[in-house]
């Protein structure tokens, strides 16, 4: 081989491996880049790998270990932690109601805010709820009187489930159960999911509810 054609023959070769090199430093950012995306937007992509757990009737479900433990017939469950062992009582006039659609925990069906006195008076309190939190205004002076709390709902039974379903703004509302300090999820292999835990807001597993529709409300009496 000629001098020059050898030294054309290396500057080749050493083209390519400058071209291999950066096409590996190319895959690895880009490998790096997918995996930092799919991390950061799990939540959302998620069912599209996997099919979330879905609650069709809450009849379906089982409530065990003095309702510790609920079973989904898929054999998915959540491990519940409460506050405390005796019932609470939430009465007042519905400002919000939304459904809850979280991944892995479809026993939470919606979130109800009930307020009282001056936080039922949007002249004299302005409410924002977001995310599962909400956040209150109040121009007046003194501080309003009264009370709020949004709830973070999941019902006993299908008939539970059903009427609180029928709740709507404008509802005056009696709501009875037991409050959650945090909830475990674990799949149907029993590998664990994530947690929920509220902030400063009430996670209630709701035994009973009585419904009173407000005039402006669409929803009938129960």
């Amino acid at each position: 081989m000629h001098f020059l054609d050898s030294i054309k023959e290396k500057r080749k070769n050493n083209k390519i491996t400058r071209l291999r090199l950066l096409v590996w430093l190319i895959s690895i950012f880009v490998l790096i880049l997918a995996i930092d995306l799919t991390q950061s937007n799990w939540e959302k992509i998620k069912p599209l790998f996997v099919k979330p757990v879905v609650i069709d009737n809450f009849d379906d479900v089982q409530y065990l270990d003095n309702l510790k433990r609920i079973m989904h017939p898929s054999g998915a469950f959540w491990v519940i932690s409460y506050e405390s062992t005796r019932e609470i009582s939430f009465s007042g006039l519905v400002g919000y109601a939304a459904p809850i659609h979280e991944t892995d925990f479809a026993l939470l069906t919606g979130d109800i805010l009930i307020t009282n006195g001056d936080y039922s008076n949007p002249f004299v309190v302005e409410i924002e709820v977001y995310d599962h939190r909400y956040r209150w205004l109040s121009w007046h002076d003194p501080r309003p009187n009264g009370t709020i709390g949004l709830l973070h709902v999941i019902p006993s039974n299908e008939e539970i489930n059903q009427r609180l379903n029928s709740i709507h703004p404008g509802d005056a509302v009696v709501i009875k159960g037991f409050d959650i300090y945090r909830i475990d999820s674990f799949d149907k292999n029993g590998n664990y999911l994530s947690f929920w835990q509220d902030d400063g807001c009430f996670t209630t597993l709701v035994t009973e509810i009585s419904i009173y529709p407000g005039a402006l409300s669409k929803s009938s009496a129960n």
